[in-house]
């Protein structure tokens, strides 16, 4: 059936989304001094790999599409805007970006 086929693919879509970033993170990530933190910014944020991106946003949209989401919320930090946008495209809602305070221009 359809509903089927659609899961088997959602499932396959998820399984490479992870299967990329976990082999992406194995290769590129930095153990920071104290042997508890990765540092992944520079291949997540700073030289953006965009068919990990586009991945790793069709793994969270696969496991959010349950939820029914309306629009994906990411903070002023630049850190989580690429994922939540890929993610907002494979959910096919909006991004809403959340400023600290409103724009100067918003302000008349």
């Amino acid at each position: 059936s359809l509903l089927k086929a659609r899961a088997i693919a959602m499932d396959l879509q998820e399984a490479l989304g992870v299967d990329v970033l976990s082999r992406q993170i194995q290769e590129k990530a930095l153990v920071l001094p104290d042997g508890r933190l990765l540092q992944v910014a520079d291949f997540l944020n700073l030289r953006v790999d965009p068919q990990l991106l586009d991945s790793c946003g069709a793994t969270l949209a696969s496991r959010l599409s349950d939820t029914r989401p309306s629009k994906v919320l990411t903070g002023s930090s630049c850190q989580g805007l690429l994922p939540a946008f890929s993610t907002a495209k494979h959910l096919g809602v909006p991004l809403v970006f959340a400023h600290g305070c409103a724009p100067d221009v918003w302000k008349g």
